[in-house]
């Protein structure tokens, strides 16, 4: 977290799904972000480590072969996803569109949730088999969501199970298609990839 009080602060470059270059010294970490955009001038942040945890395990490189009838391939979850999520809590459906990159087991991307409901934002997550697993963080309406999504992928579809833990717990479920392959790269724009998942 960076918090500032004043207009122009070192902080205004932090935008969350962005990647920093960093160097960690103790409980010290010392990030360099370029103020006024890429073409800015750069600053180093020094800030206080309050937790370190660790990446999710890998997942071995062995994927589930079309040999036990899935039919599932590397990378079958790297790509665009349009489909609805519903709202069991609320009893409100709405559109979403998700962008994923599965590297090594892991996943990475940008969630896009419309209207009546809310949650867009980054996400990252694991791939095990078919199936899949993923923490979303975004803020919408002044509020910090936080939505953990688990689901299934058989064929082109990806059907499953979210819960929201804040602000409020709320659960549901999702169905989604896969669209096209285009996906987030490291160091990706969260708010063009969110952008462009706005006609899924």
């Amino acid at each position: 977290a960076c918090r500032a009080s004043w207009g122009g602060s070192n902080c205004a470059p932090l935008i969350e799904g962005d990647s920093f270059a960093a160097e960690i010294d103790g409980k010290t970490m010392w990030l360099t972000v370029r103020k006024g955009g890429n073409q800015g001038s750069e600053v180093r942040m020094k800030n206080n480590i309050l937790d370190i945890r660790p990446a999710p395990p890998s997942v071995p490189d062995s994927r589930v072969s079309a040999s036990d009838g899935s039919g599932l391939q590397r990378g079958d979850f790297t790509g665009t996803f349009g489909g609805t999520v519903r709202n069991a809590t609320v009893g409100l459906s709405a559109s979403f569109g998700v962008a994923v990159r599965e590297e090594d087991g892991l996943v990475y991307g940008c969630i896009a949730i419309q209207p009546p409901l809310y949650g867009s934002g980054s996400l990252q997550g694991v791939v095990q088999g078919s199936r899949i697993s993923f923490d979303t963080v975004g803020l919408s309406l002044g509020a910090r969501f936080s939505i953990r999504f688990e689901g299934e992928l058989r064929g082109g579809g990806l059907e499953g199970t979210y819960e929201v833990s804040s602000p409020t717990h709320q659960a549901g479920e999702f169905g989604l298609t896969k669209r096209g392959s285009d996906a987030p790269r490291v160091g990706f724009n969260l708010k063009d990839c969110i952008s462009n998942l706005s006609g899924l």
